[in-house]
C-alpha cells in the first residue's frame, strides 16, 4: 500500500498531540492500568481474546472486536514500539519518502503492483494512485475495497494467493503458464467450493464416464489416469459447466484439468476489460490462455488438458443456438494431441437451459446504444485469437449475455470413451485424413450431448422439488441417483492418492477440520413473466424469450431512495475551512446518463452545498448529464458574479454541444440566478425549473431572524457541541442514531413519520447545521438573498426560456402566490405545477420526484423540441406500481376479463393472442370517460412486456394554468405513454414498429358500444405502408358499473353548466376540422354518472388483420373504404360476442366473485364463461 500523499487534516492534530504528551507514557500506563504481564486486568483480556478465537466470532464486527481486545492488552508494548520521539520522526520520514518517490516516479521501469486499501484516507488517494498506475510502465492496481490501512494484518488477504491471481510470480524473466503455476492449496480449492456451492448444490450434477471396454457408468473412473490427455467438448454458456467439472475431477480423481482460456481473463491493469478479481477462479485452478505453443506444452508435459474449440462463440452464443457446436475448420489441436500421443476424449454438458433463459443476445445489445458501445469497447480489448477467418467465428462479439433465472434442473456431464491419437502422427500429417479425424471428434461430442438430452427427460430428479423430497427423506449428504441411466445409484468411485481431498472449513491458519459432503441447498429462485417472440430463419422457426421488467411490479420499492438525513451525511464532508471560489461538481450517482443527455446544471438555494438534489442523482443521472455548483461557506462571490459564472458554463457547454439544450435547475436563491442567467442569454436554448423560486423576501419574518444572529457570540458550533453532546460516538448521539435506526426498521409511513424521522435527522446533525450556516455566512445569504430577489424582479420581461415553476403550498416566506401569477404571464413559456401539501424544502420531500414532474409537463427533450416518441421515456417499476395503485378500486370492483385470438382462429383467456412484434394496430371501441384504459395498458405491459402507446386527444397534454382541469390529473396518459393523435404521430410510431392503441369514435351521450367512426379511412393506409397488423377489439362493462344520468344535452339546459362546455370545446379545439357531422362539432363535458354495486369488464382482442403486400391495393379508395369496413365490423363482433356471452358468465356480479375469493384466495383468477 503506497504512500502518495500525507493528509494533513489528520497528521497536523497527532503531531500536536504528540509535542504536548510527556515522556515515560509507557511506564504511566503500567501503573495506571495495570497492564503488566501477568496482571489479573492483562489475563482477563487475554482470556476474552482467546474466547473470541474459540467462538470465532465472524464479520467485520468480530475481528475489531478481537482486535480491540488484543490492541488493550499489549497496549504497553506499542507504546514501547512507538515511542514519541519515534513516532515524530517516523512522520517526517513518511513525509520525506514520500515527496522524493513522487519526484522519481517517472523513472521506474519495474513491474509493479499496487494494494489499494478501499478505508485508507490518511497515506494516499486514488487521484494519485491513477496518475502512478498511468505513469508506471508495467502497472497492476488491485483494490481491496473492504481493507484498512494495516492490510497484511486483516483477514482475506492472502499475500500468496494475490500474487497467483495476478500472474506475478515467476522465476525467470517472465511469468510461464505452465512452470511457474502453483497447484491450490486445499483453503483456496475450499474458497472455489464455496463460491460454486449454490450452482453445485441447485443443479446436483450427474457424472458419467466411458470405460475401454464401452461400458458407461457414473462417476469419473473411465477417465484415463495418466496424461496426456485432451478434453474436447461443448462450452455452455458463460462456461456455467466449468467450477463444477473441475473441482469434481480434483476431489474424485486428483486429476487436475489445465483449461484453455481467452487471453482477455489474464489481463491485468488498465488494459483489463473488467474487475480483474472477477477473473481470480481460472488462475488458481490453472487455466491457460489459449494457444497453439501452449497447448503444445501442455501435452508435452503429459497434462490433462481441457479444450473447447468452439471458445467464446459458444460461451457467448445468441438465442436458439444451445448445444450447437461453432468449431473451426482448422483441425490443429488433432495432430498436435497426435504429436505427444494424447488421448482425446470427446464430452457433451447439458442444462443451461433448465437453469436460465438467455432474453438478451447480442443481436438485441446492438440496439441499444449503451450496450452496443460496450460490446464494441469489450470486442476490441478482447481482440481476435482468429486473425484471418472471416466467419463469424474469427469476428465473435464479446458481450454480457442478459438472463432470466428459472427454478434450476440438473446439470448432466458425459465423458465418451477415449480415441487413441498414439501412432497415428504420420497418418495425421495428411491434411485429408486429419480432417476426418476431427469431424470423427466433432461427431462424438454432438452424440454426448444428444445421448444427454433424450436421457434426462426420463430423469425423476431431473427437476428441483424431487431432489429436494429425495434428500429431505435421505439425508442432506446423499447422493441423488439417476436410474433412467442404467446405472448404479451410487458411483463407481475409486481413490487415488488424495482424491478425496479434508478441506478446512476454517480459516486458513487452523486446519484442523475436514469437510467430507456438501449439504444441498435448495436455490430459491423464480422464473419471471416472460414474452416469446417467434421470428422465421430460413427454414426454421426460432423462440426468442424476452424479459419482462415490470414482472411483480406491485411490489416495486420507490425510485428515490435518500433523505435528509443523507444530504446532512455529506454536507458534513463539503463543509471545512476552504476559502476556495465557487465550484462545479457532477455526483457519483449520475454516471450512467444515456448518450445525447441533455445538460442539467443545479444551483443551490440557501445551503450552497449544490447537494440539494441527492434524492433525486440517481434517476436524474440516467437521463440527464448533471452538475451541481458548490458555493463554499465561507465564499462571499455577490449575486451578479454567480451569474456570471453560471452565464461562463452555459455558453461554455453551447459552444461544445450547440444542439443540446441546457437545463438550469434552482431553488430558492439559485432559481432568482438562473433567471437572471436566462435573461442575459435569450439566444441560447435553456430550460428553467424554479423550485419555489423567491419573489419576495418576508421582512415580517426575516427581520427578527437577523437581529437575533447579530446578538448572538460566534462559535456557536462549539457551544452546541459542548451544551448537547453532539459529538460522534456520545451518548446522545449514539441513541438518536439508535431511534433512527429503530424508525427505519418499523418503516414508519406517512407524513408524521417521516417529519419525526427528518426531526431525529436534524437533532444529530446540529453540529454540521451550525458549520453550513455560521452567523456571519447566515447574515451574508440573507443580504445575497435580497439581492437576487431585486436582479429577477428587474430582469424577468427579458426572459425567453421555457419554465416551469413548482410552486409549494406551505411556503410562506419567500414567494408569494400572486408574484408567481405575475411571473406566469409575464414569462412566454411557463408552466406553473402546485404542489399544495410541501414545505420550502421541495426536492427533500416524499412524493416528490423531480424526474417524473419532468415527464410529466412534457419539458424533457434532447432536440430543439419534445419529441413524444424520441423524447419518451419508460416509467419505471415504480411508476408502474403507482399506476397499478391508482386503479386498483377499479380493477378490483371490476375483475377485469381478458380474452385474445391465436392465429389458427381460437379464443384464450389472456394476451397469447397478441402479436410480440411490431408494428401493431390496436382499434376498438372507448368506453365511456376510457374507463378501459388503465387496467388494459398496465395489464399488457405485465403480462406480455407489450407497451401501448395510446392516441390521445391533444387537450390532454396542454399545460396551460387556463385548462378547465387541473394538468396533474392527466399525468397518468404521459406516464404511460400518450401521444397526441394526429396523422404524422400514427405514421412515425408505426415505422418505429410501436404497438399503437387507437380509438376512431367518440362515446357520445347514452349510446354505449356504438361505434362513432369517421368516414376518412386513413389509418388503414397507414398500416399498410408498414405492413402493420391491425387488431380489432371490444370492450363491455361500462353499463355495469354506472348509470349516465346527465349528458350533453341535459347540460345545455342548465346555464353555470352550458358556459363550462362551450369553454371546455373551445380550448379542446376541433381534431376533424372541415366536418360537418356530429363528429366534427362534438361537445365537451364532463358526465354526470351515478355509480352501480359492480359488474364486470370483459376485453376481447379479435384475431390480427394482415396489411402487408397491400399498400397498392388499398391507394384504390373503394378498397380501402371496404378494408375499413371490414375493420370496424369486427369490432362491432368483438362486441356482440362479449355482451352475448357475459349473460352466461355466472361470476358477472360482484357478490359471486367476492365469494369465490373469500373460499380460494384473494389473488386468485376468478373463472368467466366457458369459450
Amino acid at each position: 500500500m503506497v504512500a502518495t500523499h500525507v493528509n494533513n487534516l489528520m497528521s497536523q492534530p497527532l503531531v500536536g498531540m504528540l509535542n504536548v504528551l510527556p515522556y515515560g507514557v509507557p511506564t504511566l500506563l503500567e501503573e495506571i492500568f495495570g497492564f503488566k504481564q501477568g496482571d489479573p486486568l492483562t489475563a482477563m483480556l487475554d482470556a476474552l481474546t482467546n474466547e473470541f478465537a474459540v467462538h470465532q466470532i465472524g464479520g467485520a464486527g468480530g475481528g475489531i472486536l478481537r482486535d480491540l481486545f488484543t490492541v488493550s492488552a499489549n497496549l504497553p508494548t506499542l507504546s514501547r514500539i512507538f515511542p514519541k520521539d519515534t513516532l515524530l520522526w517516523k512522520l517526517e520520514l513518511l513525509k520525506s519518502a514520500v515527496a522524493s518517490a513522487n519526484s522519481h516516479i517517472y523513472a521506474v521501469r519495474a513491474v509493479t503492483l499496487i494494494l489499494l486499501s478501499g478505508r485508507d484516507q490518511w497515506l494516499l488517494n486514488e487521484e494519485d494512485i491513477d496518475r502512478y498506475s498511468h505513469t508506471l510502465p508495467k502497472c497492476n492496481v488491485r483494490k481491496l475495497k473492504d481493507k484498512g490501512h494495516f492490510l497484511f494484518f486483516e483477514d482475506g488477504v492472502d499475500l500468496v494467493s494475490i500474487i497467483k491471481c495476478t500472474c506475478f510470480y515467476r522465476r525467470g524473466k517472465s511469468h510461464d503458464h505452465l512452470s511457474d503455476y502453483i497447484m491450490p492449496t486445499r483453503y483456496e480449492l475450499k474458497q472455489q467450493l464455496d463460491d460454486h456451492k449454490l450452482l453445485i448444490d441447485a443443479t446436483s450434477p450427474v457424472y458419467l464416464s466411458t470405460l475401454d471396454d464401452g461400458k458407461m457408468v457414473r462417476g469419473l473412473e473411465g477417465i484415463p489416469s495418466e496424461g496426456p490427455v485432451l478434453y474436447v467438448g461443448y462450452h455452455m454458456l458463460l462456461g456455467l459447466e466449468l467450477g463444477p467439472m473441475v473441482i469434481q475431477f480434483l476431489k474424485e480423481r486428483n486429476i487436475h484439468l489445465r483449461g484453455l482460456a481467452h487471453p482477455m481473463l489474464f489481463l491485468n491493469g488498465k488494459d483489463a476489460l473488467a474487475d480483474t478479481q472477477m477473473f481470480d477462479k481460472y488462475k488458481i485452478m490453472g487455466g491457460v490462455p489459449v494457444s497453439n505453443f501452449n497447448i503444445f506444452k501442455l501435452l508435452r508435459s503429459k497434462s490433462h488438458v481441457l479444450l473447447y474449440p468452439g471458445g467464446v462463440r459458444e460461451a457467448l452464443h445468441n438465442k436458439g443456438e444451445e448445444y450447437k457446436l461453432f468449431w473451426p475448420e482448422q483441425p490443429e489441436f488433432v495432430r498436435v494431441a497426435s504429436r505427444f500421443g494424447a488421448k482425446i476424449i470427446p464430452f457433451g454438458v447439458v442444462g443451461e437451459d433448465d437453469i436460465c433463459d438467455l432474453v438478451l443476445d447480442a443481436y438485441d445489445q446492438t440496439n441499444i446504444p449503451i450496450l452496443k458501445d460496450f460490446m464494441e469497447e469489450t470486442t476490441k480489448k478482447a481482440g481476435n485469437l482468429r486473425q484471418g477467418d472471416e466467419t463469424e467465428l474469427g469476428n465473435q462479439i464479446c458481450y454480457l449475455p442478459g438472463l432470466v433465472p428459472k427454478i434450476p434442473g440438473r446439470f448432466y456431464f458425459y465423458f465418451g470413451k477415449p480415441i487413441e491419437t498414439a501412432g497415428r502422427e504420420q497418418q495425421l500429417k495428411d491434411k485429408d485424413k486429419a480432417q476426418e479425424f476431427y469431424l470423427q471428434v466433432k461427431s462424438e461430442v454432438e452424440q454426448c450431448i444428444a445421448y444427454l438430452k433424450m436421457k434426462r427427460e426420463s430423469d425423476p430428479y431431473r427437476h428441483l422439488l424431487p431432489r429436494v423430497l429425495y434428500q429431505a427423506s435421505h439425508g442432506l449428504s446423499s447422493e441423488i441417483p439417476t436410474s433412467v441411466f442404467g446405472l448404479s445409484p451410487v458411483s463407481s468411485e475409486r481413490v487415488v492418492g488424495n482424491a478425496v481431498l479434508p478441506i478446512s472449513k476454517s480459516n486458513p491458519r487452523r486446519q484442523t477440520n475436514r469437510v467430507t459432503a456438501i449439504n444441498s441447498v435448495a436455490s430459491k429462485t423464480h422464473v419471471g413473466v416472460q414474452r416469446i417472440i417467434k421470428y422465421e430463419n430460413g427454414a426454421a422457426t426460432i423462440a426468442k424469450v424476452v424479459e419482462n421488467p415490470y414482472l411483480k411490479a406491485e411490489t416495486a420499492s420507490p425510485d428515490l431512495h435518500k433523505s435528509l438525513l443523507d444530504f446532512l451525511e455529506e454536507a458534513r464532508d463539503f463543509v471545512g475551512d476552504d476559502d476556495g471560489p465557487p465550484r462545479w461538481f457532477s455526483p457519483l450517482e449520475c454516471a450512467a446518463q444515456a448518450q445525447g443527455s441533455p445538460l442539467l446544471l443545479f444551483i443551490p438555494g440557501i445551503d450552497g452545498t449544490g447537494l440539494g438534489l441527492i434524492r433525486h442523482h440517481k434517476k436524474l443521472g440516467e437521463v440527464f448529464d448533471v452538475w451541481c455548483l458548490h458555493i463554499p461557506v465561507r465564499d462571499r462571490t455577490p449575486a451578479k458574479d454567480l451569474v456570471k459564472l453560471i452565464e461562463r458554463t452555459v455558453r461554455s457547454e453551447k459552444y461544445r454541444f450547440p444542439n443540446r439544450p441546457i437545463y438550469l435547475v434552482g431553488e430558492s436563491i439559485g432559481a432568482c440566478l438562473a433567471l437572471d442567467v436566462a435573461a442575459r442569454n435569450p439566444d441560447i436554448d435553456l430550460l428553467l425549473i424554479l423550485a419555489n423560486l423567491a419573489t419576495h423576501v418576508n421582512y415580517f419574518m426575516s427581520q427578527p431572524l437577523v437581529g437575533m444572529l447579530n446578538v448572538l457570540p460566534d462559535g456557536v458550533p462549539t457551544l452546541l457541541e459542548e451544551i448537547f453532546g453532539f459529538k460522534h460516538g456520545d451518548p446522545l448521539t449514539g441513541m438518536i442514531d439508535a431511534l433512527m435506526n429503530e424508525l427505519a426498521v418499523h418503516q414508519m409511513s406517512g407524513v408524521g413519520g417521516w417529519i419525526l424521522k427528518d426531526l431525529f435527522a436534524i437533532s444529530t446533525h446540529l453540529p454540521t447545521l451550525s458549520r453550513l450556516f455560521p452567523k456571519d455566512t447566515l447574515l451574508w445569504k440573507v443580504e445575497l438573498l435580497k439581492s437576487a430577489v431585486t436582479s429577477a424582479n428587474a430582469h424577468i420581461y427579458a426572459v425567453r426560456a421555457e419554465t416551469l415553476i413548482l410552486l409549494s403550498g406551505r411556503d410562506q416566506w419567500l414567494l408569494k402566490e400572486e408574484d408567481i401569477n405575475r411571473y406566469s404571464i409575464t414569462l412566454p413559456k411557463c408552466i406553473v405545477r402546485k404542489l399544495k401539501d410541501n414545505g420550502h424544502f421541495l426536492f427533500f420531500e416524499e412524493g416528490v420526484d423531480l424526474v417524473n414532474i419532468i415527464k410529466c409537463t412534457n419539458l424533457y427533450r434532447r432536440g430543439k423540441s419534445h419529441d413524444h416518441l424520441s423524447d419518451y421515456i419508460m416509467p419505471t417499476r415504480y411508476e408502474l406500481k403507482k399506476q397499478l395503485d391508482d386503479h386498483k378500486l377499479l380493477i378490483d370492483a371490476t375483475s377485469p376479463v381478458y380474452l385474445s385470438t391465436l392465429e389458427d382462429g381460437k379464443i384464450v383467456r389472456g394476451f397469447e393472442g397478441l402479436p410480440s412484434e411490431g408494428p401493431v394496430l390496436y382499434v376498438g371501441y372507448h368506453m365511456l370517460l376510457g374507463l378501459e384504459l388503465g387496467p388494459m395498458i398496465t395489464q399488457v405491459l405485465k403480462e406480455r412486456n407489450i407497451h401501448l402507446r395510446g392516441m390521445a386527444h391533444p387537450m390532454l397534454f396542454i399545460n396551460s394554468e387556463v385548462t378547465f382541469v387541473d394538468t396533474q390529473m392527466l399525468d397518468k396518459y404521459k406516464i404511460l405513454g400518450g401521444v397526441p393523435v394526429s396523422n404524422f404521430n400514427i405514421y412515425k410510431l408505426l415505422q418505429s414498429k410501436s404497438h399503437v392503441l387507437l380509438y376512431p369514435g367518440e362515446n357520445l351521450q347514452g349510446e354505449e358500444y356504438k361505434l362513432f367512426w369517421p368516414e376518412q379511412q386513413e389509418f388503414v393506409r397507414v398500416a399498410s405502408k408498414f405492413g402493420a397488423k391491425i387488431v380489432p377489439f371490444g370492450v363491455v362493462g361500462e353499463d355495469d358499473i354506472c348509470k349516465l344520468v346527465l349528458d350533453g344535452d341535459d347540460q345545455r339546459n342548465i346555464p353555470i353548466l352550458k358556459q363550462f362546455m362551450e369553454e371546455a370545446t373551445k380550448q379542446a379545439g376541433n381534431l376533424r376540422e372541415g366536418d360537418e357531422t356530429e363528429l366534427g362539432n362534438q361537445d365537451c363535458y364532463l358526465p354526470g354518472l351515478l355509480p352501480k354495486i359492480p359488474g364486470r369488464f370483459y376485453y376481447y382482442f379479435g384475431k390480427p388483420i394482415e396489411t402487408e403486400g397491400k399498400e397498392q391495393e388499398l391507394r384504390d379508395k373503394e378498397k380501402a373504404q371496404e378494408f375499413y369496413l371490414q375493420v370496424k365490423s369486427e369490432v362491432e363482433q368483438c362486441i356482440a360476442y362479449l355482451k352475448m356471452k357475459r349473460e352466461g358468465d355466472p361470476y358477472r356480479h360482484l357478490l359471486p366473485r367476492m365469494m369465490y375469493q373469500a373460499s380460494h384466495g384473494f389473488s386468485s383468477e376468478i373463472p368467466t364463461f366457458d369459450l
